[in-house]
């Protein structure tokens, strides 16, 4: 039989189940406030909280997870969490609920690819660990986020590098990027092909230009560093200019950067010098076409009188002596002023189809029996091609190219080479000589073995009055002349020298067509008539130079000085003349309209047009107007008799 408790001993149970009652009282009650802790935070938590069991399948999920999902609480609890993944992401999924198995939690964060209810795609990121009961695991549980924004952003960002990065290494400029320190840190492989290696590393003044020390060019340390800057640089490493564009690029770790493009802008300076010198060639024949008319009929005073002068002279006298000369130096102020205007394409040109192989022939001819018989001339004359061309100007091009040869050999002498060919002209000769196109081209090649061009004054030969001969030996007016006259005839010139080694012009100018082997004289025959004429021109002295010129020839003349008395007289009696003749440039009625009224009046009338020059009027658009003849004054007087005759003779 148990002993009974004493009284105190039943007092001290009642205390102890008294306060054991109350512990378990407090501990529920921390319990259920823990819980409802745990519910609030749950419930109320924006990042989505799940429970699943080992396998996966859901047990529970807050109103923050069944919103991003989409889906209800009853529809959650009876999908697996494997079921909202990629098939790629399962296997990550599985990697993670083995590391909470066996810690107890989940060291890193993993990130997922899952799909909603709806069918959209997102990014999650979730920490797993463990829930217990009774200190036994019975569920896990995930606590993460949608992260979908930053991995667009973090895709756009990759995306944008990745083109940025295609783009540079697309880029057919040369572009690397350096630090404040002078390192390079990127080349683009044009930039690589540039300077023969990658060097990312390396100074960049070293590397890229060859210099010892910083560039001249440099913006580090003016203060420069965060602005765009753009110039121009002459390269040391390859004598060629650049065109330099520098952007600051701005690092996460918050320095700069400095991103440097160039552009060879070599060919793009050459093709504006082209330009330049052709806005100076295009000023100059401006100023040489406003002055040519008034000094051709000053010109034409001078030479017309002297010739009415030489026809009264007796032979052998001081008199016609000195007459011959005023003749000759006037007849080279007319040979100048056409030269200026040929270098200005603003002369008369008369092209035909016309075989260079024989003009060649005739001017070499000519300069063996003028050049000192230290200087040999070589040919080789090999094309028998046409082109439509000035046979005088051709001839002058040969003349002028050859007389500079043989004055740069006039001290040593030496061999002149002057051959003829057919060459094919490729795209990299036509880029430098944009009028031309490529294609089979007549090449006249004129090599000397002279004293040579100095190369800074290469750029300078074709200018009009330009030159390095002694004062009294040359005008400087040659090589422009030869310059207007193959630009005129749609084709371009080429000079390479050297000192001490001589120089080669070549003058290419477009083939039309391959010709056979002939030569076509050009017959010349001067004869005098008894017609009447009615000549115009408002100079006094020139409109009395033109009967007399003309009454010496046989001819009855009329002459006036003014176009509208000379309407009004041809208006009174259109039978009583046989020809008219004109200046082009008068007061109140200009020639070319003198000439449309009078044809007007008397259809079959015949006229001739003589100008000092005009911009208005060309020898096509005069005889698109009737007019029979263009003649271009000075003019002399075997000229105008061969005109006139002719004129004359066609008018039926």
């Amino acid at each position: 039989m148990s002993k009974k408790p004493t009284y105190e001993e039943l007092g001290e149970r009642i205390k102890k189940l008294e306060h054991e009652a109350f512990d378990r009282k407090q501990a529920n009650k921390a319990l259920r406030e823990s819980d409802e802790r745990y519910t609030a935070l749950f419930d109320r938590s924006l990042d989505f909280i799940v429970i699943h069991d080992f396998e996966g399948k859901f047990i529970d999920a807050n109103p923050a997870a069944l919103k991003l999902f989409g889906y209800t609480k009853e529809e959650i609890v009876s999908l697996n969490f494997a079921s909202l993944l990629d098939q790629d992401q399962i296997s990550v999924a599985l990697q993670a609920l083995e590391e909470v198995r066996k810690n107890g939690f989940q060291k890193d964060v993993a990130e997922f690819k899952v799909k909603k209810k709806n069918g959209d795609q997102i990014y999650i990121e979730e920490k797993s660990s463990l829930l217990y009961h009774e200190g036994e695991p019975y569920a896990i549980q995930g606590i993460g986020r949608d992260i979908t924004n930053r991995k667009q952003s973090e895709e756009a960002l990759r995306e944008s590098e990745e083109k940025y990065r295609s783009m540079m290494e697309a880029m057919k400029d040369p572009i690397y990027i350096c630090s404040s320190k002078y390192r390079v840190e990127y080349m683009n492989p044009t930039m690589i092909k540039r300077i023969g290696r990658d060097a990312t590393g390396e100074y960049c003044f070293k590397a890229v230009h060859d210099l010892d020390r910083k560039c001249p060019w440099c913006t580090w340390d003016k203060g420069q560093a965060e602005d765009h800057l753009e110039f121009e640089i002459l390269s040391p490493k390859d004598n060629h200019s650049y065109h330099i564009s520098q952007t600051p690029v701005f690092n996460k770790n918050g320095s700069v950067s400095k991103m440097t493009i160039f552009r060879d802008t070599t060919e793009l300076r050459s093709l504006e010098i082209q330009l330049q010198q052709a806005q100076k060639m295009e000023a100059i024949g401006t100023l040489a076409g406003g002055i040519a008319h008034d000094f051709n009929n000053i010109l034409s005073s001078v030479l017309g009188y002297t010739e009415l002068a030489l026809d009264d002279a007796e032979e052998g006298t001081q008199l016609r002596r000195n007459l011959q000369a005023v003749l000759s130096a006037g007849e080279r102020a007319r040979d100048l002023v056409r030269q200026i205007l040929t270098f200005s394409r603003q002369g008369e040109k008369t092209f035909s189809r016309i075989q260079v192989k024989f003009i060649i022939k005739e001017a070499l001819k000519l300069l063996g029996a003028t050049l000192p018989a230290t200087i040999e001339i070589r040919q080789d004359i090999q094309s028998n091609s046409l082109v439509l061309g000035d046979p005088t100007q051709i001839h002058q091009v040969l003349l002028n190219l050859c007389i500079n040869a043989g004055y740069a050999m006039r001290e040593k002498g030496g061999i002149l080479e002057v051959t003829l060919a057919d060459v094919k002209l490729d795209s990299l000769f036509t880029v430098k000589h944009p009028d031309m196109k490529p294609g089979t081209h007549l090449r006249l090649m004129v090599k000397d073995a002279g004293c040579g061009i100095p190369p800074h004054l290469l750029d300078r030969i074709f200018d009009p009055f330009f030159t390095t001969k002694d004062k009294g030996d040359g005008t400087g007016m040659g090589l422009s002349v030869v310059h207007g006259i193959v630009e005129a005839h749609g084709g371009a010139i080429t000079v390479e020298s050297e000192l001490g080694k001589g120089s080669v012009f070549k003058v290419f100018l477009p083939i039309i067509e391959k010709a056979a082997e002939r030569e076509t004289p050009i017959e010349k025959s001067f004869s005098t008539g008894t017609e009447r004429i009615l000549f115009i021109d408002d100079e006094i002295l020139l409109a009395s130079l033109g009967k007399q010129m003309l009454e010496s020839l046989g001819y009855d003349v009329t002459t006036r000085t003014s176009s509208i008395e000379a309407l009004e007289l041809f208006k009174a009696r259109p039978d009583r003349f046989d020809l008219v003749i004109t200046d082009m440039t008068m007061p109140n009625l200009t020639g070319d309209k003198l000439a449309l009224k009078i044809v007007k009046i008397r259809p079959d009338i015949p006229i001739i047009l003589c100008t000092g020059f005009s911009y208005k009027i060309t020898e096509e658009k005069a005889k698109g107007m009737g007019i029979k003849a263009f003649l271009l004054k000075p003019i002399l007087k075997g000229v105008m008799a061969e005109t006139v005759r002719r004129v004359l003779d066609d008018k039926d």
